[in-house]
């Protein structure tokens, strides 16, 4: 049996076990109800949860080689109403109503046999967006400052993979984009959604697949259940196809279109910016669309961590993650741990805080991810929106890309990121953060982070033997400084802004 929102092509092994029909959650806020920092959130959504979790759950990891029984009675003592399998010593626990997560954990503390028992944190999109709109001609100023074309004409050394029209850069790499959904019809992005033998689109729509629906309350008109029928009409899934869930948000698109847009065509969209038509960083790559976050911007540790197992499991060799959130999550490092160990390489957002390093990206082995702001804004190359910097920082910081700057003196409908974004309305048309459907700028750590991920499959597309490590290293090694400071690394920058060109050219066994 399929799981509903499933592919169709999905199998029995990938699915977790099932669970209970959840409540629908929406941001949480934190304004002084507790003593924990505040959850990064996508500005402008009203919140509909005081919580910074998901009530009545718990997360527990056991140490390898514990015993059923010891399983068993670490369960009875936490008073687990019902258990999910997520990794193979990674559970959630439902707790019956009433029964305090935090007090659970507290007393799992004393076992010896639990590693870690965690809130299920609510993490959200690492966007940041201004209010305003005005058209602008400006449009793809942050693949110039890339230079991103020296990088897709590289040609060294002599023998390897060239890219070309026919070969665009990125062909052949699975990349999973862990957000909020895709729209897979858009047409600057609909011929390289990934798919099966059978032609049907490969994906994994978590919130579904788990019996939730993806509901949010615009401003204005009705409730709205994003699925398939609500972005695209009841009767426009073909019968025997898969349907993935669509983008509720507008992020999952945006972020795609960062990552691997297709180039040299004629997408016919209208919009309300010219030229409504981009290009991404990687071309060629192929999209793994996996919803893990809803169209409000937020979503919870377990589906995070199913949505990082599930695109593993069905070959990403990069991950992007443009989410984020200040709580350390032992759940998310073993997902992440687990996604490394199966060969793929974790680019995660740093965050829009102005803060420390969010988490997931602070976790050993991520590529964090900061940004750069669009060099017409006068505080270049810092990263600002509302006059201060928005791009989380610290010592796990890796490298910088461009992100976008939203001020007075530059603001974002001139100095965002410009990309896709659905084709029919989502949060971010029908609340005024894009002017219209088909395209939009939107500014943060999260348009950064695709930037990379896209370098990231470039390289793999020429040297596919590389590890993780070694990739990870390959895109460290050849950043260059951003403009007004010196070589090396600083909190603010890590070691410098991501280098396409050098990235592709410098090559040795390692892969370094």
């Amino acid at each position: 049996m399929i799981a509903a929102g499933r592919s169709a092509s999905t199998s029995a092994q990938e699915r977790a076990a099932p669970r209970p029909i959840l409540a629908v959650l929406g941001l949480a806020t934190l304004l002084g109800a507790c003593a924990l920092p505040p959850i990064a959130k996508l500005p402008g959504t009203t919140p509909t949860s005081t919580s910074d979790h998901v009530a009545g759950r718990l997360l527990v990891g056991y140490y390898p080689g514990t015993s059923s029984r010891q399983r068993s009675m670490a369960r009875t003592l936490g008073q687990a109403r019902s258990v999910s399998a997520i990794l193979a010593d990674d559970e959630e626990w439902t707790l019956p109503a009433g029964v305090s997560p935090r007090a659970v954990a507290s007393r799992l503390g004393h076992d010896p046999a639990i590693r870690f028992a965690q809130l299920d944190f609510i993490r959200h999109l690492d966007s940041y967006s201004a209010s305003e709109y005005t058209q602008d001609p400006t449009v793809l100023w942050q693949l110039g400052l890339l230079d991103i074309s020296a990088a897709w004409n590289v040609s060294q050394p002599a023998g390897w993979r060239t890219f070309s029209t026919a070969s665009p850069p990125g062909e052949g790499v699975l990349v999973a984009v862990v957000d909020s959904g895709i729209d897979v019809r858009h047409p600057d992005l609909a011929a390289n959604i990934a798919r099966d033998a059978a032609g049907n689109i490969r994906f994994f729509d978590e919130i579904a697949a788990e019996g939730q629906h993806d509901i949010w309350v615009p401003p204005t008109g009705p409730t709205l259940d994003f699925d398939w029928a609500t972005a695209y009409g009841a009767s426009s899934c073909p019968a025997g196809d898969s349907c993935p869930g669509p983008d509720g948000n507008g992020h999952g698109t945006h972020v795609a279109g960062i990552l691997a847009a297709v180039g040299n065509n004629s997408p016919d969209v209208a919009c309300s910016e010219a030229p409504c038509n981009t290009v991404g960083v990687a071309p060629g790559a192929t999209i793994l669309p996996v919803k893990t976050m809803r169209a409000d911007g937020s979503g919870d540790d377990a589906t995070i961590a199913r949505g990082l197992r599930d695109a593993v499991n069905a070959g990403a060799r990069v991950i992007n993650l443009s989410v984020g959130g200040p709580e350390p999550s032992p759940l998310l490092a073993d997902a992440m741990a687990y996604d490394m160990a199966k060969g793929a390489l974790l680019v995660v957002a740093s965050g829009n805080d102005g803060l420390a390093v969010n988490y997931p990206a602070a976790y050993a082995g991520a590529v964090a991810v900061g940004a750069i702001g669009d060099p017409a804004d006068p505080a270049y190359p810092m990263a600002m929106a509302d006059g201060a910097p928005y791009s989380s920082h610290g010592p796990q910081l890796a490298l910088v890309a461009p992100g976008g700057s939203a001020t007075s003196d530059c603001p974002e409908a001139r100095c965002g990121v410009y990309s896709t974004v659905p084709t029919y309305p989502s949060y971010v048309t029908l609340t005024g953060k894009v002017g219209s459907t088909g395209y939009g700028r939107l500014t943060g750590t999260s348009m950064a982070t695709p930037m990379v991920s896209g370098v990231a499959a470039m390289i793999l597309a020429r040297e596919p033997d590389l590890t993780p490590a070694q990739l990870r290293e390959r895109l460290i090694a050849d950043t260059r400084p951003v403009p007004g400071t010196s070589r090396g690394f600083s909190d603010e920058y890590g070691y410098g802004l991501v280098d396409p060109a050098k990235a592709m050219t410098q090559v040795s066994p390692d892969g370094s």
